[in-house]
């Protein structure tokens, strides 16, 4: 989605069994899913 003019990117799990949705991280595009794999890691 668009922020302020600029792509913004965000990352979210589903629990279908608590029926609830983490939302992980957002952010800007650069470096984005590099950053999110060392989160997860």
């Amino acid at each position: 989605f668009k922020l302020f003019d600029q792509q913004t990117l965000l990352a979210y799990q589903i629990n279908e069994d608590k029926k609830e949705v983490v939302f992980i991280a957002v952010g800007g595009h650069e470096n984005f899913y590099r950053d999110l794999k060392q989160y997860l890691n």
